[in-house]
């Protein structure tokens, strides 16, 4: 779970120009990159908002583990998949950023409550990680 969820928004258009299928198709498959991080980001927000103490804590530690996992392998298909013109990118950044900003907000305002909770700090590194992951993929898509 050391790495987390950033980067899937500007994998398409390179892909299409290179003759790998339609534009449409490879689009698609950045968009869905992008929108499988955000279902991940709000997956993180949801186990991390039910910590309140250490037997919680120690509940979701497995389950952010695996939500890291999760992200690493986003990250993978994600650079496979080639970077986006910034146009394109900012495009499909556009059209998901709403979603990711509410998802964000949510990781912030729990990682907040985190911060203040001692028997909760083993989960900050790990979501930590995942925020890098996130970054990573993110610059991963785009040129």
């Amino acid at each position: 779970m050391r790495k987390a969820l950033p980067g899937a928004l500007a994998l398409a258009l390179g892909v299409a120009l290179a003759g790998c299928g339609g534009k449409h198709e490879n689009l698609e498959r950045y968009e869905q990159v992008i929108e499988e991080e955000v279902a991940l980001l709000n997956e993180l927000a949801s186990v991390l908002e039910t910590v309140k103490d250490k037997k919680t804590a120690e509940a979701a530690e497995p389950k952010v583990e695996a939500i890291g996992k999760k992200f690493n392998d986003l990250r993978e298909r994600a650079g496979k998949l080639g970077k986006l013109s910034r146009a394109k990118y900012e495009g499909v950044e556009k059209k998901y950023r709403p979603e990711w900003d509410a998802a964000m907000k949510r990781l912030n305002t729990v990682g907040e409550k985190l911060h203040n909770l001692y028997d909760a700090l083993d989960l900050i590194e790990p979501r930590m990680a995942i925020m890098r992951t996130v970054d990573e993929i993110r610059k991963d898509l785009r040129e």
